[in-house]
């Protein structure tokens, strides 16, 4: 098989040829020729024994598998991402255009891999080659849980290496590049959207999609799929299937029991007996039960969590099912009617997402003024760009690095104001999930009282969701919860926020927009906030000139929101400035939605020279000499 290849950077990698040799080198097994093609942001590296890079109008593609590229080109152009996938065959591969570049694997089609390294994103054929040109090598530890658990590997995107992320069978990966960094969407793998754009309208069981992708995959090479289902009242949608079917693949569908509804009992007792001794066991098990013929549902939701999570706490359609959400926590103890649901809901949203316009995600407005007057001084405020952090990255060596990068690109004026005074501010909620505080949803089981105080206030308090309530009451006790859900039942939101006190009031529930993983986790307050400003300040130390660290007068952690500013840690000269930061802080220049803006530095803004006066002493002078 071929190597593949690609380094993404808008010149934040200044590395770029020793990076690409490295990719190169590591994937020489896979073939001694290379070929290497630079379009847009993207740099395209190839090897095997005939290398070959198609071009198309400034679109660039390179494949692993059997594909046509000119048929990949044409799709690409007219369905976008979503049209790279097709076909019966195998194949991997990475297309590279000015805006950034896409993954895909078509079915099984050859592993991709791809990570995050030095402001830029490389992606390769193997993790040793992404290794080799950069990237950390730390085991991931819920990868490594999970795999000596159950032995499960190569399911999930996550790798057993910490920040390395691999495509999956069916999957397509966007890298979109901006002025400030990349972001990357990896769209679902495990349920194709053209499915229920097919259908035109849902379909209710799992047994229908499977049905679906076998004709997609055999059409052309079969006429008729005859099928078990049918035997069941939940048959009504069957024609819709076969109709659809028929006219996009050519695969007719014939369901022998849902045929047999016209008969009298004598009639389908006989032609129950003759399937009995003429079909194999399994499709005459698959006639008596709709479900017997499926793969276990419960296993499909468990892969699917994160989509399935999503779609159930921000639905398009009705109130949040927080009973299905419930269940996510134990499905294998869930009853077939609960994964039923589950499915069918899931279902539900994904056509709504093919067929009505997505909820817009607007961030938090951002201060059009940066320049900010505080205690007779003037500020100059900037919102750092980072990538998101993950359970168990080391945020001193992070936070630290994007500093260095700052005052490295900063302008003269900038260096010149970075020598006065200079103040670091960081997300105290990026602190959090770095320490391992962010707990999914489906890891949560709220019990009866959370649920009970969740109704008593309701839903008007910084914890208006069972999840993020359970998470409150272990913070603060359930007797302290309880009167601050009391005095929220008496609309006393002032009371609720003092009787609940700062630890719990530190827990962040999940929001739709929030940057993952805090959209489907409850995040509580950093660990030893003073500690860890303090981690943040010794490695900036490290990272920058001693006359830059010299004039920093200190490292805050800082939470903002609806209830203000809360100052959390303090590492520095003398006391925390907390009239300073909250000033600075007052309209959230972090981000509350996923503006992925974890840092911030706030230093002593210049003041802008006075213009000579046009009647002051030195114009008259010069008027008084012309006289003379």
């Amino acid at each position: 098989m071929a190597g593949l290849a690609a380094l993404l950077s808008f010149d934040s990698d200044r590395a770029t040829a020793p990076t690409l040799e490295a990719l190169s080198e590591s994937l020489r097994p896979r073939g001694y020729e290379e070929a290497i093609a630079a379009v847009g942001p993207a740099k395209l590296l190839v090897r095997a024994a005939l290398p070959k890079i198609d071009e198309r109008h400034d679109v660039a593609m390179i494949v692993d598998g059997i594909a046509e590229p000119s048929n990949l080109f044409a799709r690409y152009a007219t369905y976008g991402p979503a049209g790279l996938l097709t076909g019966e065959q195998p194949y991997a591969l990475i297309v590279a255009d000015a805006e950034g570049a896409v993954l895909a694997r078509n079915l099984d089609g050859p592993p991709l891999y791809y990570t995050r390294v030095r402001g830029a994103v490389l992606v390769a054929s193997e993790p040793s080659a992404l290794i080799e040109a950069g990237a950390p090598v730390a085991p991931n530890e819920e990868i490594v849980a999970r795999f000596l658990d159950t032995g499960a590997c190569d399911e999930v995107p996550a790798t057993f290496f910490r920040g390395i992320r691999r495509v999956l069978p069916g999957q397509v990966v966007e890298v979109n590049g901006h002025t400030d960094g990349w972001a990357i969407r990896a769209h679902p793998a495990a349920f194709e959207f053209t499915f229920v754009r097919d259908l035109g309208e849902p379909a209710p069981g799992l047994a229908d999609y499977l049905l679906w992708a076998m004709a997609k995959a055999s059409g052309g090479e079969v006429d008729v799929l005859f099928c078990a289902l049918g035997g069941s009242d939940r048959s009504g949608h069957l024609p819709r299937l076969a109709d659809r079917v028929a006219v996009r693949y050519g695969v007719g569908l014939r369901f022998p029991f849902r045929e047999l509804g016209g008969l009298d009992d004598a009639a389908r007792a006989e032609l129950q007996a003759l399937a009995e001794r003429t079909l194999p066991s399994a499709s005459v098990r698959a006639a008596s039960s709709p479900h017997s013929a499926e793969p276990h549902l419960g296993e499909i939701l468990h892969g699917l969590r994160t989509e399935v999570a999503t779609a159930l706490l921000y639905p398009r359609h009705g109130e949040p099912d927080r009973a299905s959400l419930s269940r996510l926590a134990n499905l294998a103890a869930a009853r077939r009617p609960e994964l039923d649901r589950i499915w069918r809901h899931y279902l539900l949203e994904r056509w709504l997402a093919t067929v009505t316009p997505g909820k817009p995600n607007v961030p938090m407005a951002r201060p059009a003024e940066r320049r900010l007057d505080v205690a007779g001084q003037s500020w100059q405020r900037q919102a750092i760009r980072a990538e998101p952090l993950a359970a168990g990255d080391r945020f001193p060596d992070i936070f630290a690095w994007y500093t260095m990068e700052f005052v490295n690109a900063a302008d003269r004026p900038t260096h010149q104001a970075l020598r006065r005074q200079w103040l670091l501010v960081v997300a105290g909620k990026a602190v959090a999930v770095a320490q391992g505080e962010a707990r999914a949803i489906w890891r949560i089981e709220p019990g009866r009282l959370a649920r009970a105080l969740v109704r008593l206030a309701g839903g008007r308090t910084r914890h208006p969701d069972p999840w993020s309530m359970r998470v409150a009451i272990q913070r603060a006790g359930r007797w302290r919860m309880c009167l601050a859900a009391l005095s929220a039942f008496f609309k006393n939101l002032l009371w609720y926020q003092k009787i609940a006190g700062m630890a719990a009031m530190s827990v962040s529930p999940p929001r739709e927009h929030a940057c993952p993983p805090a959209h489907l986790a409850v995040v509580g307050p950093p660990q030893r906030p003073d500690q860890a400003a303090n981690q943040v300040l010794g490695a900036v130390r490290r990272a920058v000139l001693e006359e830059i660290f010299d004039t920093l007068r200190g490292c805050a952690i800082v939470s903002t929101g609806g209830e203000g500013v809360r100052c959390l840690g303090w590492a520095g000269q003398g006391s925390m400035p907390v009239d300073v930061l909250e000033r600075l802080c007052a309209d959230n220049p972090l981000g509350q939605a996923d503006e992925r803006t974890p840092l911030m530095i706030a230093f002593s803004a210049r003041t802008p020279a006075r213009k000579p006066s046009q009647t002051g002493p030195h114009r008259a002078g010069k008027q008084a000499a012309r006289r003379g």
